[in-house]
């Protein structure tokens, strides 16, 4: 596998844990995430990229996408509660606020119900 590009972190006890990209024998790019000995980067890279453990990029991105969208529905959330401490979600006000948020929870791919006077948005539904 021919190297070209590496990442890579040190943690609190001096451990160097790398990740690696390559391009495969038959073209592919691929990933590998190992631990080096932070002495020799060169060596460290062939280390990783031979005997490292493969990492998949579309469960990365999947992780991180979770994290934030669970940030975002968390903002969401606090935005309702604050909305309809204000306003009446009975009012075409409030209920003009809730259909904003709703369109906010479909634009960011979170999961809500929309209720007649409500919003319910993430784990909310099935409590």
């Amino acid at each position: 596998m021919e190297v070209k590009d590496t990442l890579w972190f040190t943690t609190p006890a001096g451990q160097c844990i790398g990740i690696v990209k390559g391009i495969g024998q038959g073209g592919e790019t691929r990933y590998y995430i190992g631990i080096g000995t932070g002495a020799d980067e060169e060596m460290d890279k062939e280390y990783i990229a031979s005997r490292g453990t493969p990492v998949y990029p579309t469960i990365i991105q999947s992780f991180f996408q979770l994290e934030s969208k669970a940030t975002i529905a968390q903002a969401l959330k606090e935005e309702r509660n604050t909305c309809t401490t204000f306003y009446n979600s009975t009012s075409e006000y409030g209920r003009g606020y809730l259909d904003c948020l709703t369109s906010l929870c479909d634009i960011f791919g979170i999961e809500k119900q929309r209720l007649e006077n409500d919003l319910l948005i993430g784990g909310e539904i099935n409590d």
